[in-house]
């Protein structure tokens, strides 16, 4: 630790009081005079010589170059709210006493000692300069670098950064200690603390004044005494930006940690869901597969059934009387409705596997009319109910899946005339922009708003009852809604309970050249 070091550890050693006077002795030969700070506490001499032997090590003695200390101890200075520390070090750097201790050691101009101290506080930008150029060292340096080199500046103002916010900057802490390596990083850190002690010291000393070379230092150099007097506003508003971009900085981050957490979230719920609806899709299709089986199964025997049925009314089985007759008709007529709920399973069964496709074709308005007609008007006459309908600004021919569309209107029409107890089924035909609009209102119950929705479903029936005294799969609506999906189109009901329904179905549509 040098022969001052050694005297220190001699008169401890001897075991002799220790006088002020041999304290202000050893503090004037490093300091080149003896500063008003170890005075504060003149009344008890070994304080001051505990003072000053901590001073020695952390500061004096340690191997940081004494230019880079003392420029260090003069720029953190600044965020001290008493300006003794920084106006005492000022002047050791101009030469108004011993730089670092060492009466050797050259200092700086005063006008590079007012910019020094003008120099800002580095903001979000250059914090991260610092981090980047620390980070391009490639490994821990084998001794310090030269004072006027531009990584000894990135040093410099690395510590001042880490000492102002060293929580908020732990990256660079890091990178510091692994460019300086254990040991100097070690004494970079004895001497920030020192210095905090420094200002802790001086702050709660507010009767500390500066020395008589320092008043005459201020009263020649206008710059520095005008930095000196009224730091403190440009210091604090310097800090302020600091906290205010680091604030800025963890909030992005923190938005940015929630961004990713979010596309994780999103990423598992959208792998979920493609889990799920994958295991739907083979399920479904493993259903369709069944009920496909299972009608062709049905169809079969009853295929066989309707064929002797027929077989018997041409008289191949011999003359039947007259309640023969009956009886084979209810049989044929079961028979046909056994193989209209087949056909219905099977084509549900194929919208649901994805093996239903469109096939267009020219189709003439006329010829749907009057298909629907032959179908629809002998069930309504059968229930006293009266269908009729309308053909407004429609085009004569177009193109579209004509089967399917029959199919949807089939549906609508037959659900309408099962379902209405009296009154009259209507089918209005429309445009509306490129969509043909079909209409389909009836006189019968209607339907209460929350089942609105729920007879799209499948196997649905709003009355159990009409099941029983109707017939039928429950599945008209949901494969009817499928379809127009299948085809790029819109069905939507309008009801009320008591009053009466409406489908309308709105399917896209081509004029036919």
């Amino acid at each position: 630790m040098g022969e001052h070091a050694l005297v220190n550890a001699e008169v401890s050693r001897i075991g002799e009081p220790v006088t002020l006077a041999q304290v202000r002795a050893r503090i004037a030969d490093r300091f080149g005079l003896v500063p008003a700070f170890f005075m504060m506490a003149r009344a008890e001499p070994p304080i001051v010589e505990s003072m000053f032997s901590m001073v020695e090590f952390t500061y004096f003695d340690s191997p940081l170059p004494p230019l880079f200390k003392e420029r260090l101890f003069v720029y953190v200075s600044r965020f001290c709210t008493v300006p003794y520390c920084m106006a005492r070090h000022c002047g050791f750097l101009v030469g108004c006493g011993n730089v670092a201790g060492d009466p050797d050691a050259d200092g700086i101009s005063v006008a590079e000692a007012v910019g020094l101290l003008q120099k800002p506080f580095p903001d979000a930008a250059g914090r991260d300069e610092l981090l980047r150029a620390l980070r391009a060292v490639p490994g821990v340096l084998d001794r310090w670098p030269d004072p006027a080199s531009p990584l000894s500046e990135t040093i410099l103002f690395a510590a001042a950064v880490v000492f102002v916010m060293p929580q908020e900057h732990k990256p660079l802490l890091a990178e510091l200690e692994r460019v300086l390596g254990a040991r100097l990083y070690n004494y970079l850190m004895l001497f920030l603390g020192f210095i905090r002690f420094a200002h802790f010291w001086t702050e709660s000393h507010p009767q500390l004044r500066v020395e008589d070379d320092l008043d005459h230092l201020l009263s020649e150099q206008r710059a520095l005494a005008e930095w000196v007097t009224n730091y403190s506003a440009q210091v604090e508003r310097e800090v302020a930006q600091a906290k205010a971009e680091l604030r800025e900085v963890e909030l992005l981050r923190a938005r940015a940690a929630q961004s990713e957490q979010d596309v994780v979230d999103l990423r598992e719920e959208v792998t979920a869901r493609t889990r799920d609806a994958q295991a739907a899709l083979e399920e479904s299709r493993a259903k369709g597969t069944y009920m496909t089986t299972l009608s062709h199964e049905l169809r079969t025997p009853l295929n066989a059934v309707v064929g002797y049925t027929e077989l018997l009314e041409a008289g191949l089985g011999g003359a039947l009387d007259e309640k023969g007759i009956a009886y084979l008709a209810r049989i044929k007529a079961t028979a046909r409705q056994q193989q209209q709920i087949i056909e219905e399973i099977l084509s549900f069964a194929r919208l649901e596997g994805g093996r239903e496709t469109v096939r267009t074709e020219v189709c003439e308005m006329d010829a749907l009319v009057n298909e629907l007609h032959a179908v629809i008007t002998p069930l309504a006459e059968a229930r006293g109910l009266t269908f009729t309908t309308k053909v407004a600004n429609a085009p004569a021919t177009f193109t579209a899946d004509a089967s399917k569309v029959r199919q949807i209107l089939i549906n609508l029409l037959g659900n309408a005339v099962k379902f209405t107890p009296s009154g009259t089924v209507d089918l209005n035909v429309a445009t509306s922009y490129d969509a043909l609009v079909f209409t389909v209102t009836d006189t019968g119950p209607g339907i209460p708003p929350r089942d609105r929705e729920r007879i799209f479903e499948p196997f649905t029936q709003l009355d159990e009852g009409k099941t029983r005294e109707y017939g039928g799969t429950g599945l008209g609506l949901a494969i009817t809604k499928r379809l127009v999906g299948l085809l790029h189109g819109d069905i939507r009901v309008h009801a009320r309970d008591g009053g009466g329904s409406t489908f309308i179905v709105a399917l896209p549509y081509q004029r036919a050249t």
